[in-house]
């Protein structure tokens, strides 16, 4: 059995997930892609910030309709990430390999926790200042790291539901696999 490469084979691949997302997706080991994508938005959430930090006035004031936008899409991603996360759907595309499945769920699950942080950003600009994008970032930053952080977890969730039935084990060495070639597809046909 393959052992977890672990996050820091997945920092040189951040910036290729912010850049070129469908690139990652034939990156092996899978658990490597799945967390160069979560990477890949704490990365663009650091790049925001730091064109906030140019673009920012000192005179704006936090509004209470931003807070709403913000605590709004705090709740919605936060209620969708869980959601994913604990019942993934059993199938999310005909002829998906079970390790494609669950790029494509770590991939759904990357995507709604970043919600709250382009929340905060779009509010900044509608009145919201500085404290409405701490707090979407504040929320992005534990929904991608807790709940969102692909681990040996998400991956018996998603091997429990997929149809047919992969045995957990089976998915997680397959996850783990250095070795295994993805298939080749229109959004991948490119080596990394």
């Amino acid at each position: 059995m393959e052992t977890d490469p672990g996050w820091g084979a997945a920092f040189k691949y951040g910036l290729v997930a912010l850049f070129a997302r469908g690139r990652i997706w034939k990156l092996r080991p899978a658990i490597t892609a799945a967390r160069a994508g979560i990477l890949g938005f704490i990365y663009s959430a650091i790049a925001i910030t730091g064109v906030l930090t140019f673009l920012g006035d000192a005179e704006e004031h936090d509004y209470p309709f931003a807070g709403l936008i913000v605590l709004a899409a705090a709740v919605v991603s936060s209620l969708a990430v869980l959601f994913f996360r604990y019942r993934p759907p059993e199938r999310l595309r005909a002829g998906a390999t079970p390790v494609d499945h669950f790029l494509t769920v770590a991939t759904i699950i990357s995507a709604f926790g970043a919600v709250p942080i382009l929340t905060g950003f779009v509010t900044f600009f509608l009145g919201g200042g500085y404290l409405m994008f701490a707090i979407g970032s504040l929320v992005s930053l534990v929904l991608l790291l807790g709940p969102g952080r692909p681990t040996e977890g998400m991956v018996h969730r998603v091997a429990e539901r997929l149809e047919p039935p992969v045995p957990a084990t089976q998915l997680w060495s397959e996850i783990l696999d250095p070795d295994l070639t993805p298939p080749s597809s229109s959004h991948t046909n490119k080596r990394l």
